[in-house]
């Protein structure tokens, strides 16, 4: 959730995903961050899930244990170990279930990995990230231009998946969506495609022989104020623009309506938000291709729980000083961000991460 989040004022509990401010395009006061969402647990399964409590999804190659945290081997040529994990937040004001959703899947066809992260937000988040996680790899690798269109089979299934979950009578996706970033390994090529504000990154072994891994971002986030994305936005009549909160400090930029203060959502890109997609949001993925060489060490993919208070460099950096141990990097990250996440906002956002380590890895784990 985190700024995928609208806000709800006062937080009484029981919250929807609207925001309500002054009309207006000028900043408004309003309370401190604070995410708000229904109740009641929703447990994944299939090939990953939302999860009421901390739990690793099961995993690509089918050997994660939902009661550990530990990582597993992967018989995949590139993949040599890997950790899946999705971690509960936790809210002062309201009994939340865990929103996000942790997507790791083989396809032993066509010996593709899979694997991505859900950020749901709204009263219902839960159950779109879950319905979209449950679904997704049988429309991909199930369409018959996979083989040789995989780009136009994976929007296909992406578009058809959530034309079916807009059709759920028990689902309301009015205020309630989820970012998507996914990548699909095949051979030595990496299909990412991303929605929203979850991110992948990979770990690169430094060119000037230092033996540092340096991190890039290999996807990129779909922010309101990013100029293409409030451009598209603008013209569907929305408005962007900031909250500023009773303590003085500016939010994120959000999406609104043209002549109502709904639903500021913090993304320009998401799954559902039926009501935001009126105001310019979209569910297209974005596409990036990468040819994993001998410099990439590692990839880790994450809801924002993860980035919001860490960059790039120092989520790599950890898994170094993790002696590269996916889940030993993973446990690190989680109570590193949880930690900031109770000091900046007294709130903990839920958290997925999944990390891969590719056999050019050292350390213990590779």
């Amino acid at each position: 959730m985190g700024q995928g989040a609208s806000i709800s004022t006062p937080p009484t509990g029981g919250g929807s995903n609207g925001a309500s401010a002054a009309s207006g395009g000028k900043s408004r006061k309003m309370t401190r961050r604070v995410t708000q969402v229904g109740v009641g647990v929703a447990n994944g399964g299939g090939a990953g899930g939302v999860a009421g409590e901390d739990v690793v999804a099961p995993g690509m190659s089918g050997l994660a244990n939902p009661g550990s945290t530990e990582a597993f081997d992967c018989a995949h040529q590139l993949v040599t170990r890997y950790c899946g994990y999705t971690k509960q937040g936790f809210s002062p004001y309201s009994k939340k279930p865990n929103q996000d959703s942790l997507l790791q899947f083989h396809d032993e066809v066509t010996d593709s990995l899979m694997f991505g992260a859900l950020d749901g937000h709204g009263k219902d988040g839960h159950k779109v990230s879950q319905f979209i996680t449950e679904r997704l790899p049988e429309a991909i690798f199930g369409h018959p231009q996979y083989d040789t269109n995989p780009k136009q089979a994976i929007s296909d299934a992406i578009a058809g998946v959530e034309s079916r979950l807009l059709k759920q009578p028990h689902i309301d996706c009015e205020l309630s969506g989820t970012t998507f970033v996914m990548g699909i390994l095949r051979k030595d090529k990496l299909i990412v495609a991303n929605i929203g504000d979850s991110r992948i990154i990979a770990g690169m072994k430094a060119v000037d022989g230092s033996g540092k891994t340096i991190a890039q971002a290999w996807s990129q986030d779909h922010k309101p104020e990013s100029p293409l994305e409030k451009q598209r936005i603008l013209a569907a009549g929305g408005r962007v623009f900031a909250i500023t909160y009773d303590d003085g400090v500016e939010g994120p930029q959000r999406v609104w309506l043209g002549d109502i203060d709904l639903p500021g959502i913090a993304m320009s890109r998401s799954l559902g938000d039926t009501v935001a997609h009126t105001a310019g949001v979209s569910s297209e993925p974005e596409f990036s291709e990468y040819t994993i060489s001998d410099e990439v060490e590692c990839l880790i993919v994450a809801s924002d729980g993860l980035w919001e208070f860490l960059s790039n460099q120092q989520v790599i950096d950890m898994w170094t000083a993790a002696q590269k141990d996916p889940a030993a990097a993973m446990k690190f990250m989680c109570d590193k961000s949880s930690q900031l996440w109770m000091a900046e906002e007294g709130v903990i956002d839920d958290t997925t991460i999944l990390i891969a380590n590719l056999s050019t890895a050292g350390g213990s784990a590779a």
